[in-house]
Parts: structure tokens; C-alpha cells; sequence
């Protein structure tokens, strides 16, 4: 009994994984520069639309009938991440992400945008 409690333990962290972003292992995206979170919330504007890669430590981190969120912090600011699946990555892990700006609302000077995350193939 044991060894199947492993064996899905393991199944689910390999799944977690590649459900929610990339670690910097060395794969092709790994080497795409990440641009700097406090760019894309200070300017929302210039990025909505587009698809960004950022990287950094998670936090906030939830997971909810197939979809997941949690904010994603570097030197330069924090944003929230949305992903298609209900597996999200652990609180302090470094992640780097890709995926799409989005704009929800400005008003008076102030805005709030979240990145949606490119599903990983």
C-alpha cells in the first residue's frame, strides 16, 4: 500500500509540475529573457494583449475545479497568474512563466492586470 501511496505522490508532483510553469532547467524557454513584473504593472497598458515571460517566487497559491491561481513576485513587483489546471505549484517555488496580459479594470490612475498562462505542451 505504501508503494502506491508513493508512486501517486510522485505522479502528482510530476503533474503539478508541468501543469504550472517552467522551472529553469534548461529547456528552450528557460532562455527566453524574462521580462521584469514591475514593467508589466506599472505599464499594463503596453503589454495587454501580449504574451510576456516572467519569472519568480510563488506565493498565494490555489487550485479550484481545474483552474489555479497564485502571484508571482520578483525584485520589481508581484502579479497574479492564472493557469488551466487545478494542480498549482507550491508557495516559494521559482517558476518561470509564459502567458498573455490582461487588463481587468483602470480607474483613476490605478489598474489591475493578471497574466493567463500559455497551457505547456
Amino acid at each position: 500500500m505504501k508503494k502506491y501511496i508513493c508512486f501517486f505522490t510522485l505522479l502528482a508532483a510530476l503533474a503539478v509540475s508541468a501543469a504550472c510553469g517552467h522551472r529553469d532547467s534548461g529547456s528552450p524557454r528557460s532562455h527566453v529573457i524574462a521580462t521584469p513584473i514591475g514593467k508589466i504593472v506599472d505599464n499594463p497598458q503596453a503589454y495587454s494583449d501580449e504574451i510576456v515571460t516572467v519569472k519568480g517566487i510563488v506565493s498565494k497559491s490555489t487550485g479550484l475545479f481545474n483552474k489555479s491561481s497564485f502571484t508571482l513576485s520578483d525584485a520589481t513587483g508581484d502579479i497574479l497568474v492564472y493557469c488551466s489546471s487545478a494542480m498549482a505549484p507550491r508557495d516559494g517555488e521559482t517558476l518561470r512563466v509564459s502567458g498573455t496580459v490582461h487588463l481587468l479594470y483602470r480607474f483613476r490612475g490605478s489598474s489591475f492586470c493578471y497574466i493567463k498562462q500559455i497551457p505547456q505542451r
